[in-house]
């Protein structure tokens, strides 16, 4: 399986993407950020990123 010979990279969404601790309500997209760290974690030696 490919997940056994991987490396993971974890990121915790709501520090990370500077998500609010509670909903307020409004929609705003935040997970587009990841793509601009994609190049660090891959250069990390990273293959995958846990969320």
């Amino acid at each position: 399986m490919w997940a056994y010979n991987s490396v993971f990279y974890q990121i915790y969404p709501i520090g990370f993407c500077g998500a609010p601790r509670e909903n307020d309500g409004v929609t705003v997209n935040r997970i587009h950020i990841l793509g601009d760290w994609a190049g660090h974690i891959r250069k990390l030696g990273c293959d995958a990123v846990y969320l």
